[in-house]
């Protein structure tokens, strides 16, 4: 009784002076128990985790955008230090999709990753950010799935250390299932935590929406814009790209508000081919796009789709279609009076150095240089004119370093793993 008439006297004192007690909300405590049971399953369809991924695709053209995913839910935390500054972005919330957005501002930063999943913790890096002319684009396309020679193209290009990866669609083979992204990124980590990138959509990847929100480009038709030193890159989805199309009114204002000293457009489907299996698809992107690009002064268009090399002119328009990132091999059975270059059964990448004055560009072959009399078959040629294995001396000399001016591309940093298959400019 005594314990009964304290406890009322108690609740009397506590009423008359406001300091009555605070008790949780029964929610609130139902809430973190749910968070507690969702926090220890398995949340996310991937079978690693993996990340960061390093894209340029925000709304402001003024940040990177690191992504990573984690097969538990954890509250992750990135840390950056510029060389004049540092900063730390915490994401508190426990969730299996992490987003960082980190200003893309003077030449060089270091970051590390903070997480509770072990595949993602401590990840480390350093990413180069020109703020300036001229710098080094790397482009390749259409792995269709081959890890291991995708691998080789990519650790190929992370030796010269570009300032930005253009992947021009097709990752997959249209059997790769958006559980095993995941490991594809996972095999190829030292890359696309130390180089940022920009992915193309294609029509072998995974369902659009996965995709999406894969590159943290939800919201978005799968096209964007970049913008690098005097640089505009205009990212297109040939899937979904037809006069009046939001995305043709999109392009539309995005060339005619550009001052950019460069305009490149990187898309999946080529408007020019030489290939049997040229669809009505892309026949149909002349009459959309051509008028566009002379237009408005595109300096380069970059295209995949197409398992072969091919370079084009028209009309001061340069066309690299560059598809021999690890698809099986595609075959030249047309001419074409606007083609400069091709090259087949040889997997390879394009390097862009781009600076003031010049657009330099190499196409660079991670195969072997084939002996004499070795029945290892591919053709390269300038023009319609081929040159087979038989004729590699030639075609070494043809594309010498003095060809094109080594003031603006340092071709020596390639013989050790490459084989040069072409060589251009673009001038200003």
């Amino acid at each position: 009784m005594k314990n009964f008439l304290s406890l009322i006297i108690v609740i009397i004192i506590f009423w008359f002076t406001g300091c009555s007690p605070k008790v949780k909300p029964e929610v609130t405590t139902s809430e973190v128990i749910t968070s507690e049971v969702v926090t220890s399953e398995v949340v996310t369809s991937f079978t690693n985790s993996f990340g960061p991924i390093i894209t340029c695709a925000d709304s402001t053209n003024s940040m990177f955008h690191f992504l990573t995913f984690t097969l538990k839910k954890s509250a992750d935390q990135l840390e950056v230090s510029f060389l004049k500054d540092s900063l730390t972005l915490e994401d508190s919330y426990d969730r299996v999709k992490h987003s960082f957005y980190v200003p893309r501002k003077g030449s060089l930063l270091n970051y590390r990753i903070k997480s509770k999943d072990p595949l993602v913790d401590k990840t480390s890096g350093r990413i180069f950010s020109p703020d300036s002319l001229p710098f080094l684009v790397a482009i390749s396309g259409d792995f269709d799935g081959n890890i291991e020679v995708s691998r080789r193209i990519l650790e190929s290009i992370g030796n010269k250390n570009p300032a930005l990866f253009i992947q021009l669609g097709n990752i997959t083979s249209g059997k790769m299932r958006k559980e095993e992204f995941g490991d594809f990124f996972l095999k190829n980590k030292a890359f696309f935590t130390s180089i940022p990138f920009a992915p193309v959509y294609g029509e072998k990847d995974i369902d659009i929406e996965d995709w999406k929100e894969l590159f943290g480009l939800s919201g978005k038709g799968g096209y964007y814009s970049i913008n690098l030193p005097e640089t505009k890159i205009l990212v297109l989805n040939t899937e979904t790209l037809g006069v009046g199309s939001p995305q043709y009114v999109w392009l539309t204002n995005e060339l005619e508000k550009s001052w950019n000293l460069w305009k490149v457009v990187a898309m999946h489907k080529p408007i020019y081919s030489s290939c049997k299996n040229q669809d009505e698809g892309i026949k149909g992107m002349h009459n959309i796009l051509e008028p566009l690009f002379e237009r408005y002064r595109v300096n380069i268009v970059l295209c995949g789709h197409d398992h072969i090399y091919e370079r084009y002119e028209k009309n001061k328009v340069v066309y690299i279609t560059s598809g021999c990132g690890g698809a099986p091999f595609d075959s030249i059975v047309m001419s074409n009076d606007y083609r400069l270059a091709s090259a087949e059964r040889l997997h390879h990448y394009v390097l862009l150095k781009i600076g003031r004055r010049r657009i330099a560009g190499v196409v660079c072959s991670i195969d072997r240089i084939p002996e004499k009399n070795d029945p290892l078959s591919f053709k390269v040629a300038s023009g319609d004119v081929e040159r087979r294995w038989g004729d590699y001396d030639a075609l070494e000399k043809t594309h010498s370093l003095d060809e094109i001016s080594m003031d603006t591309l340092n071709l020596d940093m390639l013989v050790s793993d490459t084989m040069i298959l072409d060589t251009f400019e673009i001038i200003e």
